[in-house]
């Protein structure tokens, strides 16, 4: 079971354990970051990294739901994060990508500060 961390803040970032392929670009840091989401995959085609505004998470769990992608089961910590900075790790359990779907639609908009 990979593990991943989703942190909470003025970004949903989630992360998947594993290597990033190096020919994907970094993500591009600017003002305009809060029209930015976007996701990033492995070698393998696993995904890695996904991330995304508090006020779109409710959205994108409703269009994920069905996607085989997040049935993968994960061993997963919830952060509040402060710019690039993890805070405070809120609690972690045994679920799957999409339940990280299912706290960011619940829980995020508190954590965007």
């Amino acid at each position: 079971m990979r593990k991943a961390k989703l942190k909470l803040g003025r970004l949903v970032l989630l992360d998947i354990e594993g290597e990033i392929d190096s020919t994907y670009p970094p993500v591009i840091e600017n003002e305009m970051w809060r029209d930015v989401a976007g996701a990033k995959q492995n070698k393998e085609g696993k995904l890695t990294h996904i991330f995304y505004q508090p006020c779109d998470a409710e959205q994108i769990a409703k269009d994920l739901k069905d996607d085989p992608v997040f049935e993968e089961p994960v061993h997963l910590e919830v952060w509040s994060l402060e710019g690039k900075e993890e805070i405070d790790k809120l609690y972690e359990f045994d679920g799957t990508l999409y339940d990280a779907l299912l706290i960011a639609s619940n829980e995020g908009a508190k954590y965007d500060i």
